[in-house]
């Protein structure tokens, strides 16, 4: 249910962010096929959905969202889209132990994701924001930025949000290989950098 949100809402991102790359001269020629293709695929699901209309909104009313409760309005509705979405990409829900998930869902005085890789994760992201204008930057940063989207339209739960744990290994394992780099430069690799990779 709520992997359909992800993955229509990085489809989305993925095509506004890359348009200019999709209408080059060159490129255009592909456009039919690929249109054909995306068709192709995405008839299994509207048949799903033109056979089961009620499946999606009811998979969001059994959750318990927050999005069918009549009694708030949009403000409210879109103010606690915006917490539970910023709290999903938050390094202290993610990083530090916390008493939000349930007990069975956490070990004691540990985050969802080791601590130390919290550095490497910040020093892949600030790769990632630098070198925003080439493609594989991008849609590491897209990765990140919609998995809190369909655990936002409920309310955050580590089993809700594991996807995240995905850009959050890249952009650790980004952080990682420059810091090896660095290493690289400063001493012999074999003494210095293949003993810390073992």
């Amino acid at each position: 249910g709520l992997g359909q949100v992800l993955i229509g809402v990085a489809g989305l991102l993925l095509l506004v962010v890359d348009l200019r790359f999709h209408f080059r001269p060159e490129n255009r020629c592909v456009l039919p096929y690929a249109a054909a293709l995306l068709v192709l695929v995405a008839v299994p699901y509207f048949r799903y959905q033109l056979a089961h209309p009620e499946v999606t909104g009811g998979e969001i009313a059994q959750r318990g969202s927050y999005l069918v409760d009549n009694s708030l309005t949009l403000i409210q509705k879109l103010g606690r889209f915006a917490y539970e979405y910023f709290h999903g990409l938050s390094p202290l829900y993610w990083y530090v132990p916390n008493n939000y998930d349930l007990v069975r869902q956490v070990m004691k005085s540990y985050g969802h994701i080791w601590i130390a890789a919290l550095p490497f994760a910040l020093l892949g992201l600030y790769l990632a924001v630098k070198n925003i204008r080439e493609a594989r930057y991008r849609v590491l940063l897209i990765a990140l930025l919609v998995t809190p989207v369909p655990t936002a339209i409920v309310a955050l739960g580590i089993l809700r949000d594991l996807w995240f744990m995905v850009p959050a290994a890249l952009f650790a394992a980004l952080g990682l290989a420059a810091v090896f780099r660095w290493l690289e430069a400063k001493w012999q690799p074999a003494m210095v950098v293949a003993p810390a990779l073992a």
